[in-house]
């Protein structure tokens, strides 16, 4: 079996920004909503 690789949330960050999305708001606690203005979508 296969080992899924180790991402930080730095790294979560550091794709969807390269992916064109863009943080929108704090949500409760640590939780981000980010949002892609090209598709028009949360993920």
């Amino acid at each position: 079996m296969t080992k899924v690789p180790t991402l930080t949330s730095r790294d979560v960050i550091q794709h969807l920004k390269a992916a064109g999305f863009i943080f929108d708001r704090q949500a409760k606690g640590s939780h981000e909503i980010w949002y892609n203005p090209i598709i028009g979508e949360e993920p």
